[in-house]
């Protein structure tokens, strides 16, 4: 689900990830006929995952997000 949806992240103005479209997220679970139900408890814990590895890739990497041109380049 994470990897359809990894071109739908929110960014900051400063190019920092800060979560998932969750909307757009629940209507490609929908659309695959999943329990969105269950789904949208599940993602809250996978957009804090998605943030947190992101933030610390870009940490580790002295770069920011915005250098790459795109975040999903980080996922």
């Amino acid at each position: 689900m994470l990897l359809a949806c990894q071109g739908q992240l929110r960014l900051a103005p400063s190019g920092q990830v800060i979560g998932i479209d969750l909307n757009v997220a629940l209507q490609v679970a929908a659309a695959r006929c999943y329990d969105v139900t269950v789904l949208s408890e599940l993602l809250s814990a996978a957009e804090a995952g998605t943030i947190e590895a992101v933030t610390s890739e870009s940490q580790g990497s002295g770069r920011n997000l915005s250098d790459s041109g795109r975040a999903v380049d980080m996922l």
